[in-house]
């Protein structure tokens, strides 16, 4: 079945997912460029049904918490991923605010370049240097 949007035909699960897209260019982008110890996850918690968000609240999960956490040198920093237009909610904004009081580091970032910005700040070892291509250059500070 064809979903007609702004006039093109495409497939529902061809559906625009900005964030999702971001999210998994990021999760790539960190497996190739931190240089273990330091390590990642991903918490794709967003996005999905009242049942399903009901469940993971009943397992402990927060509402808003970042979606990448990084751990280095003993320190938790937290990543948001927003597309271009994409907002905080209201949760998101409390949970940041949270973290940050707690002694976190927290950023939203909107690209890999953001991303990669980031992380430089945060003085988090890199293995390469992200390109403007997306690849990523070996063995440079």
């Amino acid at each position: 079945t064809l979903a007609v949007a702004g006039g093109q035909q495409r497939r529902p699960d061809q559906r625009r997912k900005p964030e999702q897209t971001l999210h998994a260019a990021a999760a790539r982008y960190l497996s190739s460029i931190l240089i273990p110890p330091c390590l990642y996850t991903t918490v794709p918690i967003g996005g999905g049904v009242t049942i399903r968000g009901a469940i993971l609240r009943g397992l402990g999960t927060i509402k808003g918490w970042p979606d990448i956490q990084i751990v280095h040198d003993g320190r938790l920093f937290l990543v948001e991923l927003k597309s271009a237009k994409g907002r905080l909610s209201p949760a998101q904004k409390m949970v940041h605010t949270a973290l940050l009081a707690a002694g976190c580091k927290v950023a939203v970032v909107r690209s890999l370049d953001e991303l990669d910005a980031v992380l430089r700040d945060w003085v988090i070892p890199l293995r390469g240097q992200l390109l403007g291509t997306g690849a990523i250059q070996r063995g440079t500070p």
